[in-house]
Order: C-alpha cells, then structure tokens, then sequence
C-alpha cells in the first residue's frame, strides 16, 4: 500500500481560506479597536464617534506635582490693549490657531502660530471679532459678533496656511433680536450655535451639516431661557449649562428635552458642565455654592454635594485621573479634583482664564494680564 505524504491540492486550498478568514477576523478585531480609541494623534473624520468639540487633555505620571508656566506669549504686538482671545485650536499638530475679538473692524482676528517657535505664521480679519470656533480637520468654524454674519466656514490650506471662505450664514432670530452667538459646538453631525438671552426666539440653534461638512441654516431652534454657556456631549445625550434659573438641560439625539437641573433656593446661574458616568459636573456663577456634583441613577438627577470654588466656574475638563476646575478665584484659578471630588491641588495663575486647548501633556490657557492677552502654556 502506497503512503500519500504532503498535502493534496484540495488541503492546501481549504488551508489558505481558513487562514484568510482568520487574518479578516483579526484585521477587523484590531481596526474596529483602533477606531474606538480616543487618539490624539490621528483624530478620525467627523461621521466616526470623535467629537471635535470636546477637548481631550492628559498629563504624565506625577506631572500634577510639577506642572507650572514653561512659556509666555505675549500678543501685544499682534493685538490692542485689551481684546481678548477667545479660542484656541491646535492645528496638524504643529500649528496654534488663535481667535480674537477685538473692538477694532480693522484688526485681524485669526492668527496662526508655529507652535514650536511661536513665530506668526498668518492672520487674517473677519470683520468684528469673534465671539468662538470649531476646528474639524480643515473646515474652521467661527461665530461673528455681527448680527447680520453670524457663523461664517473657512477652508484652511495646510501647505501655506491661506484660509477662503466657504460660507456665511446669518440666522435671522438673532438679527431680529440684536443677540450675538456666543458658543459653536459639533453634535451629532450637526453645529449647534449658542446665544445670548434672546427675547424674541430661541437661544439654541441646530444647523445641519453636509457632505462637505459645510452648515445650512438653522433648522430648529430651541428655547432655552438664557444665555447658552457651555455644552458637552456624551453617549447621544448633550448637557447645557444655562444662565437662567434652571441651571441644566439634557436633550437627547433628537433635541428632545430629556431631563434638566434646577439648584433649590440657591443664586447662580449655569455656566459650565462636563459629564463622566454616571456623574455630572455642574458649575456656577459666584454664589453660595458653584459646584454641583450630581449622580444619574435609575434616569433620575440626584445631587451627591456642593462645593465652594470662590469664583465662578467657566470651564471643567478631565485630565486622566483628575477633573479640572478653571475658576474665577484669586489664587485658585485651577483646582484639581478626583473623580469623587476630593480635593488634590491648586493652580496660583496670573489671572481668569479667558479660554483654553490642550496638545498631548501640555495645557494652554488664555489670560488677560495688565490689560493685555496672553498665551501661557503649562506643563
């Protein structure tokens, strides 16, 4: 009897589609993890789940206990005495794109940045000032404080930095009413654009973006009561902060209000939120209390304690293990909290924290200092 030895034709075939479908199980399994991955480095488009209006900040082990001023830009040679900067957006990763609001209509109110040299690299003025942006890989998003322009669509060139127009959209309930946009946020493949109190309309706004990321105008608008401070956006369900009495909405994908917050016999009004489940972060106007720690259980808002910052809260942001509190407060301009909210460290900056980015373990924070913006990076 004859003794086949190797393999047939038909093992060999059946052999090598095993294998491929092994290597396809594997390539998706690592790409689909991939994808989920928050990465700084190589942001993902816009239909992915990123969200480009939320910041994603982290420090090194133990940099908490020496993260302190590395660098100063002074913008007096670029801007007049007094004009605040009101956004920053790390750009490609080597680039600072910064946006003012100026009083002047002849002054620049773009300004990108090498972000190693902090050497100009181009500016450019768009009428009035502006009041905030999104940046989404190319497209930058402003908010004109006309009432007659109110978010206009940019095109940035990375090869040479020059930026065109693409779009410029004026939403007429706010030019009725004189109201300014004050807040851009990118939720749910839509801009929503925040305003001040409006008393003729609504105060947030729903522009749905198209193929080419760029806005239509507003298709719904929403009454909010007050000025629209700050939004965050986490699983489906985005959080505003509200200057009214009822201090925080929460509307669901479809912009139905699904829950809202109103602090009980207390002064102070919303102007921050950030949610880490099943935790909210609520913070306030100078009050009795600015901070409200409160649980979502069993879909019902349960508040867990309130804190004393001594000054308004403006912005809350996650760093790693810590979340961070920019404050109004002499002396305590950052406050580093646990999750549980235990107290961890103090940040002595030289004034209020106007706006803020974050690049890889570096923060950066707007100021005004002696009546003049300043650029100060942290590390």
């Amino acid at each position: 009897m004859k003794n086949n030895e190797g393999f047939s034709l038909v093992e060999i075939i059946i052999s090598i589609a095993i294998l491929a479908i092994m290597f396809s199980f594997i390539f998706y399994f690592v790409s689909t993890i991939n994808l989920r991955a928050v990465n700084i480095d190589n942001k993902p488009y816009i239909q992915t789940g990123y969200n480009y209006s939320n910041k994603y900040c982290y420090l090194e082990d133990e940099q908490l206990e020496r993260l302190s001023i590395i660098k100063d830009l002074d913008m007096s040679t670029y801007i007049s005495t007094g004009t605040p900067i009101t956004s920053m957006n790390i750009f490609h990763k080597d680039r600072l794109i910064l946006t003012t609001n100026s009083a002047s209509t002849s002054e620049a109110d773009i300004f990108i940045f090498d972000f190693n040299s902090l050497n100009l690299i181009s500016s450019l003025d768009v009428g009035p000032g502006i009041n905030d942006s999104l940046l989404i890989d190319n497209t930058f998003y402003v908010l004109n404080t006309s009432v007659n322009s109110h978010v206009k669509t940019f095109k940035i060139n990375p090869d040479n930095n020059s930026m065109f127009i693409i779009s410029d959209i004026k939403i007429s309930e706010l030019s009725e009413s004189y109201s300014l946009p004050k807040k851009i946020y990118l939720y749910n493949k839509k801009i929503l654009i925040g305003s001040e109190k409006n008393n003729s309309g609504g105060e947030l706004f729903v522009l749905p973006l198209n193929e080419d990321n760029i806005p239509n105008s507003p298709a719904i608008s929403i009454e909010i009561g007050g000025q629209v401070n700050s939004m965050y956006e986490d699983n489906n369900s985005l959080y505003i902060a509200n200057a009214s009495d009822t201090e925080l909405f929460i509307y669901d994908k479809d912009f139905n209000l699904d829950k809202y917050y109103d602090a009980p016999l207390s002064l102070g009004n919303g102007k921050s939120v950030y949610f880490l489940n099943p935790h909210i972060y609520l913070g306030r106007t100078v009050s009795s209390f600015e901070l409200f720690f409160i649980e979502i259980e069993n879909d019902i808002l349960n508040l867990i304690d309130k804190y004393k910052t001594s000054g308004s809260i403006d912005f809350i942001q996650k760093m790693d293990q810590y979340i961070v509190i920019f404050a109004n407060s002499e002396n305590k301009e950052l406050q580093f909290f646990s999750y549980d909210m235990n107290l961890k460290k103090t940040l002595d900056l030289p004034s209020r924290v106007n706006t803020y980015d974050c690049f890889q373990n570096t923060l950066l924070t707007a100021h005004i200092i002696n009546n003049q913006s300043h650029i100060l990076w942290l590390k």
